[in-house]
């Protein structure tokens, strides 16, 4: 190795001991400390945060806040989270248009709502965003959906991959930057101006327009760049941002980012562990937060101090929390999972997709 080959460590070591030094020529070493107790201060305000997030856990009725009878819109719904976030918001008075590629798993879904909540109304729609590439595709997709009065928009349809980057095929980073993100800003945009212009049903406050909310699935690797999991890293990040603006644009819908650690689904290869909720608790505790909060995180209730941790490593040391994540994702056999995904999407005819 070349001697005076230096890496962004060795620069920053080097940066901090020249300013140390810069600071005690100065006498200015208050300052340290000033930038010690700030730091310290952050990530306190960042626990009290998590714990004021928890303890806000508390159900409430969304069909008077939301319109009973009104219709919930997920993707991605034939599994997992958005199976879920379907049986819940179904109990709670809700009717269901949901969209998955997974026709089969849809029609189990139908049967498995159907006896929970039977008289809940499903408009199904078999469809792989992935393959959709133009604005009159998207629109021809939703076809069976615009006319209804849709109060709930779920964006939850992604896939993952766990891969060096090098690894992953360019096709593969299409179909996920697509999916991720693509389809969830058209699929947003075509819903939106419907949301917004909704009516009123009520007698009671005839004026009063009704309140709508968007919740859109996005992680905890939103927050952080990822090694081996470098454009699911990135899009997850998008989302976080494409909700973050789009909610300084209109009070009149509740926007709510949920960013999760691992979720026991497909995708993680169902991993059970001390750091891993099940969909159950990921989306009853999304629903709590929906119009209090803007983002969630989903603490797991037996690591109420695991997001405070984390957070610190990351200011500590970014490497040391991303081979903690890493090591964690290499476990979860994601990999296989999203690459199958990406596959099934990529050979399916897209002219014979949405029916």
């Amino acid at each position: 190795m070349d001697p005076f080959q230096t890496d962004h460590r060795t620069v920053l070591a080097l940066t901090a001991f020249s300013l140390a030094t810069l600071l005690a020529m100065l006498g200015v070493w208050p300052v340290l400390g000033i930038i010690g107790v700030i730091r310290i201060l952050s990530n306190l305000c960042y626990a009290i945060g998590l714990l004021r997030e928890f303890l806000c856990r508390t159900k409430q009725n969304l069909a008077e806040k939301y319109g009973k009878g009104t219709y919930a819109l997920i993707t991605g719904a034939a599994h997992g989270i958005g199976l879920e976030y379907a049986r819940q918001i179904a109990k709670e008075g809700f009717n269901l248009a949901l969209l998955d590629l997974d026709k089969v798993g849809l029609d189990i879904a139908h049967e498995i709502i159907r006896k929970e909540t039977p008289d809940v109304r499903i408009v199904a729609v078999g469809c792989d965003l992935a393959t959709l590439r133009s604005v009159d595709q998207f629109e021809k997709a939703l076809q069976q959906v615009l006319d209804l009065d849709i109060s709930i928009l779920v964006n939850n349809v992604g896939i993952s991959t766990s891969l060096p980057f090098e690894e992953g095929s360019p096709k593969t980073v299409s179909t996920m930057v697509h999916l991720n993100m693509t389809s969830v800003a058209v699929f947003t945009s075509l819903i939106y101006k419907k949301i917004l212009n909704r009516v009123n049903f009520s007698s009671e406050e005839p004026n009063k327009h009704p309140k709508s909310a968007i919740i859109s699935m996005a992680s905890c690797a939103g927050y952080i760049p990822l090694k081996i999991a470098v454009v699911y890293s990135m899009t997850k990040a998008f989302t976080r941002f494409f909700m973050d603006s789009l909610s300084s644009e209109t009070e009149i819908i509740d926007f709510l980012t949920v960013s999760p650690g691992f979720v026991s689904t497909r995708m993680t290869n169902h991993r059970k562990d001390a750091s891993t909720i099940s969909t159950d608790y990921c989306v009853s505790n999304a629903l709590k937060a929906l119009g209090r909060f803007k983002e969630t995180s989903i603490v797991p209730k037996i690591t109420l101090t695991y997001g405070w941790i984390s957070q610190s490593l990351w200011y500590i040391n970014n490497d040391l929390y991303s081979k903690h994540l890493n090591y964690a994702l290499n476990d979860s056999e994601s990999q296989q999972m999203g690459m199958v995904l990406a596959q099934k999407e990529r050979e399916r005819d897209q002219n014979n997709v949405c029916k």
